[in-house]
């Protein structure tokens, strides 16, 4: 399931969400510490949310909007179907993964950056803006007409089906860790879900001369 979801499913869900989060965060470890890239030739900000549960990663688009893209099963994510045999096929037996993409207006100098981010605990991250254009690209070219799509009205994102399978251990954070490290960050992972550390960009590699002085013998 997506967790930009989250915010307005049952109270019984999300008790038995934040059940299994803890059960499995004791298991893996407790965050996930980012490294982003050093001196990307044309850098530009990303944003990486983090809901505790829920993650993902915006990313400014040529024509001035962000883009949010999310990770979760087809029938609860797209579909709104949130009782408790939806929820539970959907942690461990989902039959369809879906990838969610929304459009925000972002203004980088308000405190919540966009209406849909307000309340979010979100980290800037620096990358190359060709690589954030090439994931872009990969991105987008799953949305194609041959494919179930639908758009969720409680969080307008638009969805699509996707031959990857979504459970409690495959979800909307596997997607942002495989997206960051397409960006060029360095992604070590010790939990199965959100909880970011962003660290400062490792310094870049300094080689020593192994030449020997001019003038000397």
């Amino acid at each position: 399931m997506d967790g930009s979801i989250f915010r307005a499913r049952p109270a019984r869900t999300a008790g038995l969400i934040v059940a299994l989060y803890f059960m499995l965060t004791a298991a893996t470890g407790c965050s996930t510490t980012v490294q982003p890239p050093a001196r990307p030739l044309q850098p530009v900000t990303i944003y990486l949310t983090d809901e505790f549960i829920h993650s993902s990663v915006v990313m400014p688009v040529d024509d001035g909007r962000y883009v949010e893209y999310a990770f979760g099963d087809w029938t609860y994510a797209a579909l709104n179907r949130h009782d408790p045999f939806h929820t539970v096929r959907a942690l461990f037996f989902s039959p369809q993964g879906a990838l969610g993409r929304r459009y925000l207006h972002v203004d980088p100098a308000s405190k919540d950056l966009a209406p849909e981010l307000k309340g979010i605990t979100v980290n800037k991250v620096v990358v190359d803006r060709e690589q954030v254009r090439a994931l872009e690209a990969k991105l987008d070219g799953r949305f194609v007409p041959g494919r179930s799509q639908a758009e969720n009205p409680e969080n307008h994102f638009w969805w699509v089906t996707v031959d990857d399978s979504y459970a409690l251990w495959s979800n909307c954070n596997t997607l942002t860790k495989r997206n960051l490290r397409a960006l060029g960050c360095e992604v070590e992972s010790r939990s199965l879900f959100a909880m970011y550390d962003v660290k400062a960009p490792a310094p870049p590699l300094v080689y020593a001369s192994t030449g020997a002085r001019e003038g000397s013998k």
